[in-house]
């Protein structure tokens, strides 16, 4: 169908077409950062290869803070060795950005 007054054709039907190179910051740091054993049982290991990792906070799933420990250097290790066992929120924060990944201990 056209809009004679316009000029323009109006449809009811597109295509969206993604690419798989645009990522998210997101996407783009879970790339760049490593977070493991999942399940962990005492240490969470965050292995990342961007110098700009600061901190990790540790959050129940009701939104409770349990730990905020900043962080140095590639390589770091969270003790879980006290949390009981279900479900975490892992929040990393860095200079470009955060995410949060779900954790079961």
């Amino acid at each position: 169908m056209s809009n004679t007054y316009t000029g323009t054709a109006i449809t009811d039907s597109f295509k969206i077409a993604l690419s798989a190179d645009a990522l998210s910051i997101e996407e783009a740091m879970l790339e760049e950062v490593k977070i493991y054993p999942n399940p962990v049982s005492d240490y969470l290991v965050i292995d990342s290869n961007m110098a700009n990792v600061e901190r990790v906070e540790i959050y129940t799933v009701s939104g409770k803070l349990l730990l905020s420990q900043n962080l140095i250097g590639n390589s770091n290790n969270v003790d879980f060795s006290s949390f009981s066992e279900g479900l975490y929120l892992v929040k990393i924060i860095s200079s470009n950005g955060t995410f949060i990944k779900r954790i079961v201990k």
